[in-house]
């Protein structure tokens, strides 16, 4: 149904900054689906974002030399490997490439909830052909009305898990009222930098391969595709700043129980600005594990680690981050590759820190293992995170039924499933990048997944048996 879009008017005027690393985030859905083919003349803003040389997401020309486009497109990529194709309908030829010069992530971008997620991209040179023509900024405000028509375009897949589309896509929705939304995605979800959009009995919507792409209302941009639930689903539009499987973006306990540090002493509290955000897992007195999402977009002197405590934002001891380490093939349009390493300075001494063994080398947990999960996150969806830990035990479910819930392309070797067929119990929001134990050994960290605890929609987690070597290469461990 809706879609979350990122708010441009709510976003007006507000500077630009460029993280001191950079890491990639959800891409979280980005297809047409519903739609018509049409002709870029019609649409002259639509432009491809493209990384070595490949269509990844859209953006929206503001200049000839400026676009616009979702943060989370391009967190984690090297200037040079990005470039723009405008003026074609087809993504991957025709048209003019410029590469880009320049890109700008705002200074408060945030992979764990994607709010303010906006970057500008300049190219050096500007785009001339006839096809490729800025469109209008919006005034300042508060962003479209409600049943007002959004019109979206793009190359994403136009069916859930689909491939992408050839040829150019296009499809109007109405915008959502932000309480509606926000009844569909929890009150938290949605911030005043997000709008909603999409029918209610779903059918039409964006998707993977349209993140980052232009939203108009009334002949302005009003939004970029950020993130939403799946896509064209009944009862979940699409939010432009947008999302849609999201990292586990979720991440959270549902039907866990109340449990003591001391009997899962690797379970550690990621802090950005003295605030938690997301788990990891103590693999050494200095080094800890956790999901390439949590820490994307952000310095390394943001973050600190807090151990030994049963409760998220007091007690125990708390470390600042040193050094933070992300997988060079880490994809925020995939969520593959989704491991970062952070080390300490000094190592945590307090009795209620210790690390976990980590796994040998291998293909990961088989299916029917009980997995055990901790974390601080919301006990229901769209709840409030929890204060004190939180632990629950889930089934590893096999790669083919895995698959069968999200798609064959979208489980990668990298990833594997843990959940009940019937729901009730899993993790989701604040659980994010927290350490999945199956036999004592740190085997999976809480990645991402389709709402929490949703019937035929298990968890999905970040393979560390796959990862083993680059775990090794990270830290020394």
């Amino acid at each position: 149904m809706f879609k979350l879009l990122a708010l441009l008017a709510a976003l007006s005027g507000v500077a630009l900054g460029a993280p001191s690393y950079q890491a990639i985030v959800p891409m979280l859905d980005g297809r047409i689906v519903g739609g018509q083919s049409v002709n870029i003349a019609n649409y002259p803003y639509q432009i491809s974002l493209q990384r070595s040389n490949s269509h990844i997401c859209g953006t929206g020309l503001i200049s000839a030399t400026w676009s616009l486009t979702a943060a989370h497109c391009v967190v984690g990529g090297t200037i040079s490997t990005f470039s723009l194709r405008g003026g074609s309908s087809t993504r991957n030829s025709g048209g003019q490439v410029l590469a880009a010069a320049q890109i700008l992530l705002h200074a408060s971008y945030s992979s764990s909830t994607l709010d303010y997620d906006i970057a500008a991209i300049r190219t050096a040179s500007g785009f001339t052909n006839a096809n490729a023509r800025a469109v209008a900024l919006p005034s300042a405000g508060t962003g479209p009305v409600a049943g007002a028509t959004a019109t979206l375009t793009g190359w994403g897949a136009t069916s859930e898990g689909g491939a992408a589309a050839t040829t150019l896509q296009m499809v109007q929705v109405p915008v959502v009222s932000l309480a509606s939304c926000r009844s569909s995605y929890g009150t938290n979800a949605i911030t005043a930098r997000m709008f909603c959009a999409g029918f209610a009995a779903g059918g039409r919507d964006a998707c993977q391969g349209d993140s980052g792409g232009p939203v108009i209302v009334g002949g302005v941009l009003a939004g970029l595709v950020s993130w939403g639930n799946g896509c064209a689903r009944p009862n979940f539009p699409g939010a432009p700043s947008y999302q849609a499987i999201v990292p586990m973006l979720d991440g959270r306990i549902v039907g866990g129980q109340s449990v003591n540090i001391a009997n899962y002493p690797y379970q550690i509290s990621l802090q950005r600005s003295n605030s938690h955000i997301c788990g990891t897992g103590l693999i050494s007195a200095t080094w800890s594990l956790t999901a390439a999402h949590c820490v994307v977009g952000g310095t390394v002197s943001a973050f600190s680690l807090r151990g030994g405590s049963s409760t998220r934002n007091s007690g125990g001891q708390v470390l600042a981050a040193a050094q933070i380490l992300l997988h060079a093939s880490y994809s925020s349009s995939t969520l593959d590759y989704d491991i970062a390493a952070i080390r300490t300075a000094t190592g945590f001494t307090v009795t209620d820190a210790r690390a976990v063994a980590l796994p040998s080398a291998g293909s990961g947990p088989v299916a029917g293992a009980t997995a055990t999960l901790t974390g601080w996150g919301t006990t229901s969806e769209g709840g409030a995170a929890a204060t004190t830990l939180q632990m629950v035990q889930v089934p590893v479910v096999s790669q083919a039924s895995c698959r069968s819930s999200y798609s064959t392309s979208s489980i990668t070797d990298r990833m594997f499933c843990a959940g009940f067929a019937a729901g009730g119990r899993d993790a989701c929001q604040g659980d994010s990048g927290g350490p999945v134990i199956v036999g004592g050994v740190l085997v999976g960290l809480v990645s991402w997944g389709n709402g929490c605890a949703r019937p035929n929609f298990p968890g999905v987690y970040t393979n560390v048996p796959a990862l083993r070597s680059w775990v090794t290469a990270a830290t020394g461990l």
